[in-house]
């Protein structure tokens, strides 16, 4: 039931409000990890949290300090949401405790938000039971409606609208629409609404959160900027241009030529100021503590050339017994 009654607010309630409340709880507001945090076990904590904003990380502090790092960055981005995804949880417990009385009795009462603009109430009578409508208060730009006695009539609901619903009749359904509150640079408002159900069983309420519709174009630059976010310093080999690239990808994408990136997220992160230079040559990978014959250990993105040094080869004569002296070839020219 809370499920369905915050079913507009999808991840918000699932996801980003648990992760305001841990970032709240151990972590400073600089993106730094408070010392209690790391006194604690972790291990729930860190399981819930997605692997974009831990990057990957196996242990556990390290995990937790990724994560202060990079949710730091979006927090004031999401203020608003964390304030509304409380009041939707906290709205749609209520609906519950509305709906736990009416079962109690043998009928039900539940609602399901379909999208922003429509909502539909379900009202289902017990068998041998009344369910007696006295009346249902909503929002003025919120419509409600239901079917009448006739087959193809309509009712339309306001605080006085009486309507009886028997068991033997099977559930009644009332559908509201809300109205957008405005428009703005293709995004689509609106305002959250509250409807009031009145019955002889009790009161049912509904809270209807505000939610803005996003363009398509802009749905995508939002994914493609989680998808960056997700891969935050991977290096992806592409026959696209840069620019071509960063339109397809998102402008967080650049290419490997050297160029400096201080106050980027991988700076911040990794305190690094420019990225490696891959021009002409191809990666090569790191050695990480593996036993190799004269291969070096480097650090992460540090140039190596290549180097071809002073070596023998040993050749036969055609014709000949035997191989004539070794020929000394000092390398590249």
């Amino acid at each position: 039931m809370v499920q369905t009654a915050a079913h507009n607010v999808g991840l918000t309630t699932s996801s980003y409000e648990y992760l305001s409340t841990v970032f709240d709880n151990y972590c400073e507001r600089n993106g730094t990890t408070r010392k209690s945090a790391l006194d604690t076990g972790m291990s729930t904590i860190v399981k819930a949290i997605p692997v974009q904003f831990t990057l990957g990380a196996s242990d556990e502090a390290t995990a937790m300090t990724n994560y202060c790092r990079t949710y730091s960055s979006i927090t004031h981005e999401q203020g608003s949401t964390f304030a509304s995804s409380s009041q939707v949880v906290e709205e749609a417990l209520i609906s519950a405790n509305d709906c736990v009385k009416a079962v109690q009795g043998g009928n039900a009462m539940s609602h399901q938000i379909i999208n922003p603009k429509m909502l539909i109430i379900n009202i289902k009578a017990g068998s041998g039971q009344r369910v007696t409508i006295g009346g249902v208060a909503h929002d003025p730009k919120v419509t409600c409606q239901g079917h009448s006695d006739g087959i193809f009539g309509t009712k339309t609901f306001e605080i006085s609208t009486s309507y009886e619903v028997t068991g033997w009749a099977g559930s009644y359904n009332i559908t509201c629409t809300r109205m957008p509150s405005g428009t703005s640079n293709g995004m689509t408002t609106y305002d959250d609404a509250a409807i009031s159900v009145s019955t002889n069983i009790g009161p049912y309420n509904v809270y209807w959160p505000k939610e803005t519709l996003f363009p398509m174009n802009a749905a995508s630059d939002i994914q493609k900027a989680l998808a960056s976010l997700a891969c935050l310093g991977c290096i992806e080999a592409s026959v696209l241009p840069d620019d071509q690239f960063q339109k397809v990808n998102g402008a967080e994408w650049v290419l490997c030529k050297g160029q400096d990136i201080k106050g980027s997220r991988l700076s911040q992160f990794t305190g690094q100021t420019t990225v490696p230079d891959l021009r002409g040559v191809f990666l090569r990978g790191k050695r990480n503590n593996r036993e190799i014959k004269d291969v070096l250990e480097i650090e992460l993105g540090t140039y190596s050339p290549d180097t071809v040094g002073a070596h023998t080869h040993t050749y036969v004569v055609a014709g000949g017994d035997s191989p004539v002296a070794g020929i000394q070839w000092g390398g590249q020219q």
